[in-house]
């Protein structure tokens, strides 16, 4: 353990930090996991169409994001945009869920796949895991017709 950083300080930093992203910047992300153990086992690769996802789980985080890139050519237009999100590893143990690359992250009615995570975040760059603080999780812009996420409404709803 570090010289001046205690488990005393580690706690209350974990409080005020939870307390702002939770309370003040309120940034809500919804995490569809992937739902490995229903799809066929020649299709792990993602090569199936219709993947299938478990219902979304709301964790709050802090996101930044680049400008949405516009792309012209023969087939269409299609636009890009990544986004990196952090998650404070206390929050994603209360929402009994974890990240995983070809996961969903719903955002600013958008949704990206995580395609790479950052999971050596430390405080004051000590190794033990009550250190390891933040999950960075960075993902692309994807095709909602990709995902089959969105239920559609039909008849007079």
């Amino acid at each position: 353990m570090p010289l001046f950083l205690r488990e005393k300080d580690l706690n209350l930093f974990n409080t005020i930090s939870q307390g702002l992203v939770e309370g003040v910047v309120e940034t809500a992300v919804y995490l569809y996991k992937l739902a490995v153990s229903s799809m066929k086992e020649d299709d792990l690769y993602g090569d199936d169409i219709n993947k299938v996802y478990y219902s979304p789980v709301t964790i709050y985080g802090l996101i930044a994001h680049d400008d949405e890139v516009t792309e012209y050519s023969e087939v269409g237009v299609d636009t890009n945009q990544t986004i990196t999100a952090n998650f404070q590893r206390d929050i994603i143990k209360t929402a009994n869920v974890y990240p995983e690359i070809g996961d969903i992250l719903e955002w600013n009615k958008a949704y990206y796949e995580i395609h790479d995570i950052n999971e050596n975040r430390l405080i004051a760059g000590n190794q033990n895991q009550d250190f390891n603080y933040t999950l960075q999780c960075k993902a692309h812009l994807t095709r909602k017709s990709k995902i089959q996420i969105e239920e559609f409404r039909s008849g007079n709803e």
